[in-house]
């Protein structure tokens, strides 16, 4: 199974603005995923106490988390949707000239995204 790969970002982006071009994960996904059902496999093969078998299991899965939600924010770009932004309350927002950095703190940890918003 080949996760996170050939997919140049998401159908009906707004304003025909193009994708930056997607980065690969810094460790592929299909990867990940490869070495959870490994060490699954070897823990059962070994007798592993179920408790090691969770924590490696979590370990595993945060560390999927993480690496598939940075994929997704490369797929998604720098947020820019054209020169203005109109709010849901009617306030217009102006792009701002260029990228500047935004802390993002999620259950996989803290990304910077550079965002034009």
């Amino acid at each position: 199974m080949a996760f996170g790969t050939g997919h140049q970002g998401p159908p009906g982006r707004q304003h025909g603005q193009t994708q930056p071009p997607v980065r690969p994960p810094r460790r592929p996904l299909d990867d990940l995923a490869g070495e959870l059902l490994t060490f699954v496999r070897s823990a059962a093969s070994q007798g592993t106490a179920v408790h090691d078998v969770e924590r490696g299991i979590w370990q595993r899965l945060l560390r999927l988390g993480r690496t598939t939600l940075g994929q997704f924010f490369a797929w998604q770009g720098p947020g820019d949707l054209g020169n203005t932004l109109t709010l849901p309350d009617g306030q217009t927002c102006e792009r701002l000239p260029e990228l500047h950095p935004r802390r993002y703190v999620s259950i996989f940890g803290v990304f910077t995204l550079q965002r034009t918003v």
